[in-house]
């Protein structure tokens, strides 16, 4: 096998783990019951589309704040709220970084 080989592979083993976070932002969204229908096919399509891909994690993050403000808003733990948007910043960062990391290593 030649080294030729070793990009091309190393960047489709980024992107899937990218891939694998961006489903997690997509699950962490769904839970709040907040999504319209729009963000649903625009989530869905973002997987192979960069603008959609990132304006997906934006109204994922919003939706996701909300959520959040609301759970303290009806007499929720705060610390819930915190660790809600902690995993959601995380998945959504490994994301961003991830695939742009794929992209440049190919």
């Amino acid at each position: 096998m030649s080294t030729e080989h070793g990009f091309p592979i190393l960047s489709a083993l980024i992107l899937l783990a990218s891939f694998a976070s961006y489903v997690v932002c997509f699950v962490f969204a769904a839970q709040t019951g907040r999504l319209k229908a729009f963000d649903w096919v625009l989530g869905t399509l973002g997987l192979v589309c960069g603008i959609g891909w990132l304006f997906f994690l934006y109204r994922a993050n919003t939706v996701t704040l909300q959520h959040s403000f609301d759970l303290i808003a009806n007499g929720g733990d705060p610390a819930v709220s915190r660790a809600l948007n902690k995993r959601f910043k995380i998945a959504a960062g490994l994301a961003l970084g991830l695939g742009l990391l794929a992209y440049f290593v190919r």
